[in-house]
């Protein structure tokens, strides 16, 4: 006899066998195992519901659809700032010997011309009498 196989391998292996024996679940049973509540007609519809309200606000949260969500979007800078900045990258870059400083003051100068193009065209004409009361 060896010393493993002894009294207590013997136990151990009985110990085993009734463990396993515990743990068969029997085949129609299997799907009861994690079924453990009911699901009502409205639980579904309300789960739907929700689905579909979620996937509908997608696009108006940009592609988030928690509800808790309250963040306000990225405020873009006005006219007035993005020049504000162009005349900032170019007194920058103005002091610069090199190729891409000149393509850049070149880029920069056209995005003030269309902006400043675009502005104009925003704009409403006025007539004078337009700023003055009737009486």
């Amino acid at each position: 006899m060896t010393p493993l196989a002894g009294p207590p391998l013997a136990a151990l292996k009985k110990g085993l066998e009734t463990l396993q024996k515990k743990n068969r679940t029997r085949a129609e049973n299997k799907e009861a195992h994690f079924m453990t509540f009911e699901t009502s007609d409205q639980d579904i519809h309300d789960a739907v519901m929700d689905a579909q309200a979620a996937q509908e606000n997608t696009d108006i949260n940009g592609g988030d659809d928690d509800k808790d969500d309250d963040t306000a979007p990225p405020v873009r800078p006005s006219r007035c700032q993005a020049l504000q900045a162009v005349a900032t990258l170019q007194s920058f870059i103005g002091a610069m010997d090199e190729p891409y400083a000149r393509k850049l003051e070149s880029i920069l100068a056209s995005f003030g011309h269309q902006t400043r193009l675009e502005e104009s065209h925003n704009m409403v004409d006025s007539r004078m009498t337009d700023f003055f009361k009737k009486k």
